[in-house]
């Protein structure tokens, strides 16, 4: 599978369409010339849409941490509260952010425990409304996250499609062009192609 990069591909295509329009006379220009002109337009198309949703994805995954992050830390902060008041029997093991399930279990656990003793912990409500709204936020973020994740999947698998069927095209239009002028013509030359895309290396 041919390995160019946007960059190369992208550059191409310019000087591709840009010889076509000024060789419209020539046979093979008439067949390739509309196929590059729709590749390009839905080469910019899907790449601008795939970037969009990557960013979208690193975004919903920055405050999915977080989410998590400040869950961990609320957690932290009911141990505190109940260690400073002597509070016996209660989930003390510290748990790192970055383990959502075991979190969720240990924040589970906490809230079970202040529901149990709500009569003899003071401010007990409070405790447990701050770890479930941090809880059902650090779940709703996780949701958005693998939401978002799905749709930048669906988006990458076009990207790759489109760029499937880009070098697909070049390589064809490459080997028409060559065979109409050689390989060392001037006009040929001077298009930027990509060397992994029917080089002419391959040619005798």
């Amino acid at each position: 599978m041919p390995n160019a990069n946007v960059v190369e591909i992208d550059a191409c295509l310019n000087d591709c369409i840009a010889w076509c329009e000024s060789n419209t006379n020539v046979e093979f220009v008439k067949h390739y010339q509309p196929l590059l002109t729709s590749a390009r337009r839905e080469f910019d198309r899907i790449l601008k849409e795939s970037d969009a949703h990557f960013v979208d994805w690193k975004r919903e995954e920055i405050e999915d941490k977080l989410a998590w992050k400040h869950l961990a830390i609320e957690l932290r902060t009911t141990q505190n509260s109940l260690r400073s008041i002597n509070a016996v029997g209660y989930p003390d093991e510290r748990v790192r952010y970055w383990d959502g399930e075991i979190l969720t279990a240990a924040v589970t656990e906490m809230i079970e425990y202040l529901k149990e003793r709500a009569s003899a912990i003071e401010n007990s409500a409070e405790m447990i409304e701050a770890l479930e709204r941090r809880l059902a936020r650090a779940h709703g973020e996780n949701d958005d996250e693998e939401r978002t994740y799905d749709i930048y999947r669906r988006h990458a698998t076009q990207r790759a499609q489109i760029f499937g069927a880009v070098t697909s095209l070049i390589s064809k239009f490459r080997g028409s062009m060559r065979r109409h002028l050689g390989k060392h013509n001037e006009e040929y030359k001077s298009l930027r192609w990509p060397f992994a895309i029917n080089s002419d290396r391959t040619v005798l």
